[in-house]
């Protein structure tokens, strides 16, 4: 990956080429490209949904340890840098304290603020002939992985009960 990001270039309007050296201006032109204003709010029509399903799902502890064991290892952290090698290395000892946290969860309908959080970072895309333009960076947000996992137990949930009421 890229140690530090050259100096960029970009195409004016009127052909002439722009180059971006500082840190400053390389910084205010990625986050201008990379994150680009939200669009304008759209309201939804009403519509009417179907009746709710009965939901008496509980999470358990097999659960969190199949979760666990399908984390990437090297994977980033977000910002509660809990490396997912951690959690795969003490997966039985803490799976039963994350169960009684995830089940509350589930249960209240409850997300904290925390696992929300994440860190977004600027990285290269592989195999690019120049670092120079625009087009040669990507970001990625790293999320907490606490949340991350609460986020893939609660996915195979949803998909279980989309297939058991032929949902799609």
């Amino acid at each position: 990956g890229c140690a530090r990001v050259p100096t960029l270039k970009t195409l004016l309007a009127n052909g002439a080429v722009r180059e971006y050296t500082t840190n400053l201006e390389k910084a205010e032109l990625l986050v201008t490209n990379l994150f680009p204003a939200p669009p304008p709010t759209f309201v939804t029509p009403p519509v009417s949904y179907p009746d709710p399903i009965q939901f008496d799902e509980t999470i358990t502890h097999q659960q969190i340890i199949d979760t666990i064991r399908r984390l990437h290892a090297h994977k980033a952290p977000g910002p509660d840098v809990i490396p997912n090698v951690v959690l795969k290395m003490c997966a039985d000892i803490i799976a039963p304290h994350l169960l009684h946290v995830y089940q509350a969860s589930l249960t209240h309908g409850f997300y904290p603020e925390q696992w929300r959080e994440s860190t977004t970072v600027i990285i290269c895309k592989p195999d690019n002939e120049s670092y120079e333009v625009m087009s040669s960076y990507r970001p990625i947000a790293l999320l907490n992985t606490l949340g991350k996992l609460f986020t893939a137990i609660a996915t195979d949930i949803l998909r279980y009960l989309i297939e058991k009421h032929e949902l799609l």
